[in-house]
């Protein structure tokens, strides 16, 4: 997985599970905070390494514009980070523990990468 593809499930589970008064089964519940913690873990160095890139090129600034003549090489280093790797160990959830539950698409799509048939 790479670092983008992780930051965006985080912010997608995290979105969905926030408020979310969906009653789930324990295991299944426990498996998607287990999952959100340990991407939210992930994604914290990611976030603090995108923001110091960006300040770097931007000259403390916290955006970089496309007018700024560091923009390109800003956007190739920013490229280069959001294409690493990504080391997350991800609980999965059975099918068979959620199949019987009716479930927000929005939900269903924010834990469809935790779940295994």
């Amino acid at each position: 997985m790479r670092n983008i593809e992780a930051f965006e499930m985080f912010n997608k589970l995290n979105s969905q599970t926030m408020d979310n008064a969906q009653t789930l089964p324990v295991r299944v519940s426990f498996k998607i905070i287990k999952n959100k913690f340990a991407l939210k873990a992930m994604c914290e160095p990611y976030v603090e390494t995108r923001n110091a890139i960006i300040s770097g090129y931007a000259n403390g600034k916290q955006t970089i514009e496309p007018t700024d003549p560091n923009y390109a090489e800003c956007m190739k280093k920013l490229a280069e980070l959001d294409n690493a790797t990504a080391t997350v160990s991800l609980e999965k959830i059975k099918y068979a523990d959620i199949e019987s539950l009716e479930l927000p698409m929005e939900l269903m799509n924010a834990i469809y990468f935790m779940v295994e048939e």
